[in-house]
This record gives C-alpha cells, sequence and structure tokens, in this order.
C-alpha cells in the first residue's frame, strides 16, 4: 500500500497566529494579543511551545509534547487525569491530536474533550487546526490560520 511508504508532514518551524483568516466559532473570541507556536517535530514526537504575547503585561508560555506512535499519553495532576493522542490520516497530510481531560469524578465526572487536526496549505507557508471541542458546557469548532515565520 502506498500509505507505509509516505512521509508525514513536518509541522516543524515558527508560526504567527492571523486572526484576520481564522473563525473563532459561534459565540467565540480570539484572546488580544499576538499568538506563537514554535513546533519542534521528529519521527516520533512534537512539542508545541505556545506563546501569547499581550502589551503590557508577561508573556504567556506553554508547552505540549506529544507522541506520534500512535500511543496515548496520560498526564495525572491534582486537577485529574489529561489523555493525549495524535493520530496520522491515512496520507499522512493531517495531523489529529485528541486531548481528553477528566476532572476528580469525587467533584464532578465532567469531561472535556478536544479534537484538533493540523494541515499545512500554500506550500507549507500556511499552518491551519480545526477544532472541534466538546463540553457539559456544549460543543464549539474553531478554525485557526497560522502563518510561517
Amino acid at each position: 500500500s502506498l500509505s507505509i511508504s509516505q512521509t508525514p508532514t513536518n509541522f516543524s518551524g515558527k508560526w504567527a497566529f492571523d486572526k484576520s483568516k481564522s473563525n473563532p466559532g459561534e459565540g467565540g473570541s480570539f484572546l488580544n494579543g499576538d499568538e506563537i507556536l514554535f513546533i519542534t517535530q521528529n519521527t516520533t514526537s512534537m512539542a508545541i511551545e505556545h506563546t501569547l504575547i499581550r502589551q503590557g503585561s508577561d508573556d504567556i508560555k506553554s508547552t505540549d509534547t506529544y507522541n506520534l506512535d500512535g500511543k496515548e499519553t496520560i498526564e495525572k495532576s491534582d486537577m485529574g487525569i489529561t489523555k493525549k493522542n495524535a493520530k496520522w490520516s491515512d496520507d499522512k497530510k493531517i495531523l489529529t491530536i485528541t486531548t481528553i481531560m477528566t476532572f476528580d469524578p469525587s467533584v464532578s465526572a465532567a469531561e472535556y474533550r478536544v479534537d484538533e487536526a493540523y494541515k499545512l496549505t500554500d506550500n507549507g507557508n500556511t499552518l491551519t487546526i480545526e477544532s472541534f471541542s466538546k463540553n457539559p458546557s456544549g460543543e464549539r469548532k474553531t478554525t485557526q490560520v497560522y502563518n510561517k515565520k
């Protein structure tokens, strides 16, 4: 089969959020400020460093790492359990990252699920993340577009 020999898309690089091309979904809005993603990817994992730059206050940084071997990652904290899984499309062009957060069942068994599909367009100069989130208060679809820097 062809899919075995295909090389997965590499999302590595520095990406700047393009608010004008993005869609926050029904009733949603994006935070004010500039957003930068710095993605480092190899054959087994992908790390996404997310920086929100807001005028007059400190930058907010966070990093998430995902296994690209199809194995689920489980993180436990005081808040509950987070399960992360990254899965390639058959043609290896789209990477879908699923994050399921389950909060302490003794408080409330709330589950928050986010599916994010990463894909490159425009000769690799545009990163689009289509996100579908579902939680006890409802569902939302968003599209975030980033330009390569």
